[in-house]
């Protein structure tokens, strides 16, 4: 009953929030009752240290109290003021990230926006110098076509200019040579 009683002291003091001085005295007081020595006990979260001198059939209670005198110290008022202003730091966090993910997620809306547009237009712009391509490929094909013929042309133009010149020539050369005869049979008309 006395541990009962001395476990249900611990939670009171700690529960009504003594102060440190309170709840130090308390556990040292609980602590020798149940067979433990305090050397050093820190509270406000730190670390409690407690050595045991106690005999092997108090062994288990002292290790129950010891456990729930580091849980309590550990949530003393200091330490959930500590928590809750964490706790708040934290809510605040979430709230600015969640503003700020809303404020990216606009953002990366606008700008998917933004590339669609932009998009549509260099697909419009591609479809257009496509047809241009398309336009001076077959240009290029009727004036290699064109030049081809053209070509073909000067060739046969060339070659009845050739056949006109030697033509020409020939007909010179006939003149001459009936000139000549001409000449010759006059020559020969005129002594007869």
């Amino acid at each position: 009953m006395s541990n009962e009683k001395t476990l249900k002291q611990i939670t009171e003091a700690f529960s009504q929030s003594l102060g440190e001085e309170a709840a130090l005295r308390l556990i040292q007081e609980a602590s020798v009752k149940a067979g433990l020595s305090i050397k050093e006990a820190y509270s406000g979260g730190e670390v409690l240290k407690i050595y045991e001198t106690i005999e092997a059939e108090r062994k288990d209670f002292a290790r129950t109290i010891a456990g729930f005198l580091i849980a309590e110290i550990l949530c003393s008022t200091k330490d959930m003021k500590r928590i809750n202003t964490l706790i708040i730091g934290l809510q605040s966090a979430k709230f600015k990230l969640e503003t700020l993910s809303e404020q990216l997620e606009e953002k990366v809306n606008e700008r998917t926006r933004e590339v669609k547009e932009v998009n549509e237009e260099l697909k419009k712009n591609n479809e257009q110098l496509i047809e241009e391509i398309v336009e001076r490929k077959k240009a290029e094909e009727n004036l290699l076509k064109t030049q081809e013929q053209l070509k073909k042309k000067v060739e046969d133009l060339g070659k009845f200019n050739k056949i006109a010149v030697n033509r020409e020539i020939k007909m010179i050369e006939l003149k001459e040579e009936i000139n000549n005869l001409m000449t010759k049979l006059g020559r020969e008309g005129n002594s007869e």
